[in-house]
């Protein structure tokens, strides 16, 4: 990440530096990125990591949980011999300086770990990740509502527990695609809602994503956001990111019980190929369309079309015919008449949606629901494909 600043200009950090120098009096940030760089990424492994370090409190004392030190050994690395008790004693509690020396404080030294630095660290905090998608008319929930936009399958939460948490100052309130809300909304209805939200609860920790352009410079500044920007990334992400794909799909198929030898060779021969051909490079420049062109290589035994039209056509091709075949799309529910319908037929309506979304509606999402009902709206004008 390139962060931002007044005083120092922008400097390079790595995302885990620049989310660990939040800090109660400078909690705030702002992220932008393009497009499919790993926006919403970023903040669900924020919410990961705070939530591997889960604790539970009081006022007069602060412990923590079996599964929060089970948990950060085991993510962090760090290794000591009462672990083994804590991990098979259910009922064994560490205090705050244990804890401490099991890792949970990344990249402190000895000196520096201080049992009270973690009640305000963002790792100790207890996030809640909102898609603004889901935020009818740019709309923030209330706080009671919180989960029932997050995960409104868990039910209902104790009365005010939310509430609480926002105000003792122990959340960290993640907003995922401020572009994905429509323009008038954006600089109304959630720039009101999100001001509301920080003034009533200052101590909590805030951090709101959004592609480049879509809001002014120093957007949020006045109420003292940060701001960073994903960088473009180069041809070593490129082969890391092809890598470690390939190493997920070998992992999996080893569950499996089946032979990955030939994903470590056909890692190899991807990245040679895109090396040598610099227009397809072109088109893997972020994390999605990577991982999309890896997905097309594997399945066409290592063959790529030659031009970016032919490979972006293929891409398509993939996503809206095959796929849809492979995964017996004809088994849930759909429109009639749409599982007859040809691969030209289906990029017409995909045509459609895109036009509503983008010139009608200047959003970037849809949902489900209104998806369905324009599909089902442009199947008539193709009945010769319907029964």
């Amino acid at each position: 990440l390139q962060s931002e600043t007044k005083t120092d200009g922008s400097t390079m950090r790595p995302a885990e530096v620049l989310f660990d120098e939040l800090s109660p009096e400078a909690g705030r940030l702002l992220i932008r990125g393009e497009a499919g760089t790993g926006k919403s990424t970023l903040l669900r492994w924020a919410a990961i990591e705070s939530m591997k370090c889960e604790s539970d409190y009081d006022s007069s004392s602060f412990h923590f949980t079996t599964k929060s030190i089970a948990q950060a050994v085991g993510f962090k690395g760090a290794f000591h011999k009462r672990t083994i008790g804590i991990w098979q004693n259910s009922s064994t509690k560490v205090t705050a300086e244990e804890a401490a020396t099991f890792g949970l404080f990344p990249k402190a030294s000895e000196s520096d770990l201080d049992p009270e630095k973690f009640l305000l660290h963002w790792r100790s905090h207890i996030p809640f990740l909102l898609r603004l998608r889901d935020c009818l008319e740019g709309r923030l929930p209330s706080p009671d509502e919180f989960l029932k936009l997050i995960a409104k399958e868990l039910g209902e939460p104790p009365k005010n527990w939310v509430v609480d948490v926002l105000t003792e100052g122990k959340a960290l309130i993640l907003l995922d695609g401020v572009d994905e809300v429509r323009g008038d909304f954006r600089e109304s209805h959630l720039l009101e809602d999100l001001t509301s939200l920080v003034s009533a609860y200052p101590k909590n920790y805030f951090v709101v994503s959004t592609r480049p352009d879509v809001v002014p410079d120093d957007w949020l500044s006045v109420l003292d956001f940060r701001e960073a920007r994903i960088n473009p990334w180069g041809m070593r992400d490129r082969e890391e990111l092809i890598d470690r794909w390939h190493e997920a799909i070998a992992e999996g198929m080893r569950s499996l019980g089946e032979e990955p030898g030939r994903f470590t060779m056909l890692a190899t021969a991807l990245k040679g190929k895109l090396q040598e051909n610099p227009r397809l490079s072109l088109l893997a420049s972020n994390p999605l369309l990577c991982a999309m062109i890896c997905a097309l290589h594997e399945r066409d035994n290592e063959h790529l079309p030659d031009r970016e039209s032919r490979l972006c056509e293929r891409l398509c091709f993939m996503l809206l015919d095959e796929r849809d075949r492979h995964l017996y799309v004809q088994r849930v529910a759909a429109p009639p008449g749409y599982t007859k319908l040809d691969y030209e037929d289906k990029k017409l309506i995909v045509r459609s949606i895109a036009y509503h979304m983008l010139v009608a509606r200047q959003q970037s999402v849809i949902d489900r629901a209104e998806a369905i009902q324009k599909v089902a709206e442009r199947l008539p004008r193709m009945s010769q494909h319907i029964p």
